[in-house]
């Protein structure tokens, strides 16, 4: 027979078991579970913040797995609509748009606030090449768009440094624009 010891500290160990990672602003992995319940499976949003469940699907006899994204509630469940043979796992459990934690949206159309003003800026230099010129006093991460011929876009984000000018590689593009700036994420 195997004894364990266990120390109980009764304020932390409610807090932790019903709050995971809340005080870090963090969303822990340990937020969201799956559960079998009579041949089909539930995830369980164990936390008090909303979060998006990644999941993969493998079935036998199938090469390519089946990825699916859910938007969990706070405290809540929802049933995956798989069914049959075939092994479900999390791949990732991070934190809803608007959520303490949720990573920002670089393409998000809002124009910038007033207090916020802009930074960055795209220029011709004398060679020709396109370059991002920060004239501001802190970091920016920034979303460009290049066009090619047929006017298909490809996004890329860039980090600027403080009072700094990055040189962009054309790639291929017939044009460059600054869709978006923010402080860079720390």
């Amino acid at each position: 027979m195997v004894k364990r010891l266990s120390i109980v500290i009764p304020g932390l160990a409610a807090f932790l078991l019903f709050a995971p990672d809340a005080a870090l602003g963090k969303v822990s992995s340990q937020c969201a579970r799956l559960a079998p319940t009579g041949g089909r499976e539930v995830i369980i949003n164990a936390c008090s913040t909303c979060v998006i469940v990644n999941i993969t699907r493998k079935r036998p006899g199938i090469p390519a797995p089946v990825a699916r994204s859910f938007n969990l509630q706070p405290k809540s469940s929802i049933q995956v609509p798989f069914r049959g043979p075939g092994r479900s796992r999390i791949t990732s459990v991070i934190p809803c748009k608007g959520e303490k934690g949720a990573a920002p949206n670089l393409a998000d159309e809002k124009p910038l606030n007033r207090k916020d003003k802009k930074c960055v800026a795209l220029e011709n230099g004398k060679t020709g090449q396109v370059a991002l010129v920060n004239s501001c006093q802190v970091c920016k991460a920034v979303l460009i768009e290049r066009q090619n011929k047929s006017g298909k876009g490809k996004r890329q984000a860039y980090k600027v440094g403080p009072k700094s000018i990055l040189p962009i590689q054309p790639k291929g593009a017939t044009g460059v624009g600054l869709l978006a700036e923010i402080n860079c994420p720390k």
